[in-house]
């Protein structure tokens, strides 16, 4: 096109701009910059032809389709799903979260399997969302430990309950503390024949469904009396989060094995041996968590939003 004068082309942006972003009609621009309607057609039909202006609709399915592709060639798993949540509230984000992978669990759970549960607010927007399918022979099991702080919410029952009811399972709790004050301690009443059982339930489990959690955003960190100031000091400067409160570096290693000993939860090197693996994770703050979970092979399944799929992949992938 012939070259505009930068008078007449901050006018031709101005103009473009009122009815391509502000969404003005043609009528409301012509009377707030003085003109005739059709002196504004002319100038939007020139900034057409302009370079500065570039009409580009996304459809988010189709996003969503190819960030999931992209991550699951990528962390090398089975199954991913990418949530096109247009929602700006973390709440709202992982209650959509939560529906899908409520919808994909109700196709996936058939009779006789048994289910390990993590805890949190993320597993509990699955829980909520489970429609009723009366099964036959199905174990729900509790994976970790209970709460270690009364200050501190897992929603750990309500979890396991909502899970029980939608399958009518049975339903296996651990009634031990997530954390020992010493491993000797931890050692010794893993013994007992009665929690041994228990914590082989969770080892048989054929589908695991969990999240992760951030180290510097975790509250377990700042309000758990079992950690020393070493210890936490220790967990920040190595740890990037942590699965079923197990705590992982960057590398989806065990970031402190002194820690480590003193969880009570499934060890991550049997969720490998899971048919299903399956990791729900939503959130800027978690993105560094997820990337050294799938790096460490500890999911076969993720289910997130298109947030958190495109800085995943914008910090990890390109």
């Amino acid at each position: 096109m012939n070259s505009v004068p930068k008078h007449q082309l901050i006018h031709l942006f101005h103009v473009a701009s009122m009815y391509h972003e502000q969404l003005l009609s043609i009528e409301e621009i012509a009377r707030l910059t003085d003109q005739s309607s059709n002196d504004v057609k002319q100038l939007l039909n020139l900034a057409q032809q302009h370079p500065f202006l570039r009409i580009e609709l996304t459809n988010p399915l189709e996003e969503c389709s190819k960030l999931a592709t992209l991550i699951q060639q990528r962390y090398h798993l089975n199954h991913v799903e990418v949530y096109p949540s247009l929602a700006t509230d973390y709440q709202q984000i992982l209650s959509d979260v939560g529906q899908q992978v409520a919808m994909y669990l109700n196709q996936l759970v058939q009779d006789g399997d048994k289910i390990g549960i993590g805890f949190g607010k993320t597993m509990y927007s699955v829980a909520e969302h489970l429609s009723p399918k009366p099964l036959q022979g199905v174990s729900i099991v509790q994976l970790k430990g209970g709460e270690t702080h009364k200050n501190i919410q897992h929603y750990s029952y309500d979890v396991l309950s909502l899970f029980a009811k939608a399958f009518e399972a049975d339903l296996t709790l651990l009634p031990l503390p997530l954390f020992f004050q010493h491993p000797e301690t931890k050692q010794r009443v893993l013994k007992d024949p009665a929690i041994h059982e228990l914590m082989q339930a969770g080892l048989e489990s054929n589908i695991a469904i969990f999240t992760v959690g951030s180290v510097f955003n975790d509250s377990m960190l700042t309000h758990s009396d079992y950690f020393s100031p070493a210890e936490i000091t220790q967990l920040k400067n190595q740890a990037v989060g942590e699965i079923l409160s197990r705590f992982i570096d960057k590398e989806g290693q065990i970031a402190c094995q002194d820690i480590n000993q003193r969880t009570v939860s499934l060890d991550l090197l049997a969720l490998k041996e899971k048919q299903h693996s399956i990791l729900v994770a939503t959130g800027a703050h978690k993105v560094d968590t997820i990337h050294s979970a799938l790096k460490g092979d500890y999911a076969n399944t993720f289910f997130t939003d298109i947030k958190t799929a495109t800085q995943l992949t914008q910090t990890y992938l390109n």
